[in-house]
């Protein structure tokens, strides 16, 4: 099984700045819109599967902070 950062240092620059404008635009919208299901859609391709609305929000915001970590 694949680590948690090892799953976040296969990931680009645009990877991660298409998960960080997803996220951007699921938190400005309301949960009705879709962008919160995008949000889990993005997550779930890049190898980050998540099943719920606070999932993805959360798993977002480690995904981009750790890979920044790992990328300064």
């Amino acid at each position: 099984m694949v680590s948690f950062d090892e799953q976040v240092r296969r990931l680009s620059r645009d990877d991660v700045h298409a998960i960080q404008a997803q996220y951007d635009a699921a938190m400005e919208t309301d949960h009705g819109s879709g962008e919160h299901w995008i949000l889990i859609g993005l997550l779930g391709q890049k190898g980050f599967p998540v099943s719920s609305f606070q999932e993805a929000f959360e798993t977002a915001e480690r995904v981009i902070i750790r890979w920044l970590e790992l990328n300064p």
